[in-house]
């Protein structure tokens, strides 16, 4: 397939491998795993992305919050990502979701096991909460100690995983 997983830079002394197999081949017998799941705001759509293409044919027992949801297609041309109809999450609080889901399929025929993923959902405000933060850390390369790094710790303040996409942090003001 044209998975960006499938393919890497020859390590032949010549540099490529002509008529033979490639230098850096290894045959593909791991089932696909389930990265990520998130709640896209506001359609009650999930998004699922896995470590390489799955062939979306086969995924057919998949349910959210124990009941049945079934995939709309890939996003977009993107083989590794699902596009999954929640159906009426709207009428539950902001609670956890669960998606399970098995026997998932590669284009090699790898079928994954059983595999559950808490759905990440979109921030709302109050969500996090800035626990820590190192912002001006020692920096002596005389004290015998590794140099401390700048780190920033998060708190989550739901019992369910949330969405940092979009989130972003910088070091200027606007």
């Amino acid at each position: 397939t044209i998975d960006p997983v499938n393919w890497a830079s020859s390590i032949a002394a010549s540099g490529s491998t002509p008529l033979n197999e490639n230098s850096r081949f290894e045959r593909d017998e791991k089932p696909p795993a389930l990265l990520f799941a998130t709640l896209l705001p506001g359609d009650n759509i999930v998004l699922l992305r896995f470590d390489e293409f799955i062939n979306q044919d086969l995924v057919t027992d998949l349910m959210l919050n124990r009941r049945r949801a079934s995939v709309t297609g890939l996003n977009g041309n993107i083989g590794n990502e699902l596009i999954v109809e929640a159906g009426n999450l709207d009428s539950e609080p902001r609670s956890e979701i669960l998606l399970e889901m098995s026997s998932v399929s590669d284009y090699q025929g790898n079928i994954s096991g059983s595999l559950q993923q808490p759905v990440a959902q979109p921030l709302s405000a109050g969500d996090l909460v800035f626990n820590e933060i190192m912002f001006d850390p020692l920096d002596d390369d005389f004290d015998q100690l590794p140099n401390q790094s700048d780190y920033l710790e998060l708190i989550n303040r739901r019992a369910y995983a949330i969405s940092l996409e979009g989130v972003l942090l910088h070091d200027q003001t606007d």
